[in-house]
């Protein structure tokens, strides 16, 4: 497996990573079918995501220095 430190090296570049949809989404989105369902829903999940991610890096973070 994978260092605790090596696991934690990933979590900016997912970050990093998960952001850069919102300013993908307006390029593409004259371009994708149905794009007044698609671009919010993807957006919203890409938050999600994000959230996610950000949520369980600040808990192992907070573990590891606990």
């Amino acid at each position: 497996g994978q260092s605790s430190m090596q696991r934690e090296a990933k979590v900016p570049l997912l970050m990093l990573f998960s952001l850069t949809g919102f300013e993908s989404a307006a390029v593409v989105a004259n371009v994708t079918r149905n794009s007044t369902k698609t671009v919010p829903v993807a957006t919203i999940a890409g938050t999600g995501f994000t959230a996610e991610v950000r949520t369980g890096a600040t808990g192992a973070g907070q573990q590891r220095h606990a």
